[in-house]
């Protein structure tokens, strides 16, 4: 058997004026059945469903999500806040991807689990008052999910 591996990392950018359903438009409700759901939980629970069905059958994953703000020209792992910003870096490869260093990535087996660490990641980000939102978040944040699929394809000699 000769193993076919895949790899998609999802990061999602809306950018609009305070109090213009950004973060509603992100994260909207939380829940999978819920209409309001936003992106980034649609996402994770589309992910997850792809997983369980007949189509991921001979295939095995790894999901992994980190978090991280940008705020002040620092970046800060949302996921875990005892990281000192500066061993956190914004990278780019020969190829113009954008990647990070220093921010740790947590393996996620289920929806749940993923959602608690992007609430948990939401938790500490920096918000303060504008007059035009009281909790307003002061920072952009970067919800990653990294997806790692191995096919497994049987070749036959003959």
């Amino acid at each position: 058997m000769n193993p076919m591996k895949y790899r998609m990392v999802i990061q999602v950018c809306i950018d609009g004026q305070t109090g213009s359903g950004k973060t509603h438009s992100i994260m909207g409700a939380t829940n999978d059945d819920d209409d309001e759901a936003g992106i980034i939980p649609r996402a994770i629970y589309h992910i997850f469903d792809y997983l369980r069905s007949e189509k991921a059958v001979g295939r095995m994953a790894s999901v992994r999500v980190s978090m991280i703000e940008l705020y002040n020209d620092e970046c800060k792992d949302l996921l875990h806040p005892e990281i000192p910003s500066r061993d956190i870096m914004i990278r780019e490869d020969k190829h113009g991807r954008i990647f990070f260093t220093g921010a740790r990535e947590e393996v996620v087996t289920n929806a749940a689990t993923a959602m608690q660490y992007l609430e948990q990641g939401n938790l500490n980000r920096s918000t303060a008052e504008t007059m035009m939102n009281q909790n307003s978040s002061r920072s952009h944040a970067i919800f990653t999910i990294s997806l790692e699929m191995l096919e497994y394809a049987v070749s036959f000699s003959v």
